[in-house]
């Protein structure tokens, strides 16, 4: 597997944990990764593609990882939130209540973190927005969908 800063072994153990040995440059290095949660981008109003995963980290926490295949156009200046409000309007504007902002978006592809709250309720705040600074139309969502493993105690 091919990994952020480098090329890592990965080897999956029990209870879908993956453990990481980095062979080349920094990064995670033997520690345990749990998958929590994952999506797929759909573009907005702008083109979007590429994956996306909440993932338990032993060292960190908890993290909002889009992956390496992750593009979106014209994501000058935009923002990044986890939402447990539905859309009344394919999300294509940000929904009232339930957002979380985790900052800005720090590029436009290619694979990046986003610290997330471990106390967050994940089986409300379901759905990734790159949306606009202020008013306007959403770039891209990802819906997020459980890999159906128990929750780590929060």
């Amino acid at each position: 597997m091919i990994g952020r800063k480098g090329m890592w072994i990965a080897i999956v153990g029990t209870l879908g944990i993956v453990f990481t040995l980095s062979c080349v440059g920094g990064g995670r290095s033997l520690s345990g990764v749990q998958i929590l949660s994952k999506g797929k981008f759909e573009g907005v109003a702008s083109a979007a593609s590429g994956e996306v995963v909440i993932e338990r980290l032993r060292d960190r926490g908890w993290i909002l990882s889009f992956q390496e295949n992750f593009k979106v156009e014209d994501g000058s200046g935009a923002k990044v939130y986890l939402s447990a409000a539905e859309s009344n309007d394919g999300y294509r504007t940000i929904p009232v209540g339930g957002l979380l902002h985790l900052g800005p978006l720090k590029s436009e592809n290619g694979a990046q973190d986003y610290d997330v709250p471990t106390d967050l309720d994940l089986d409300r705040f379901r759905t990734v927005i790159i949306g606009p600074d202020g008013s306007g139309e959403n770039l891209a969502v990802a819906r997020l969908i459980s890999n159906g493993q128990p929750k780590p105690g929060r």
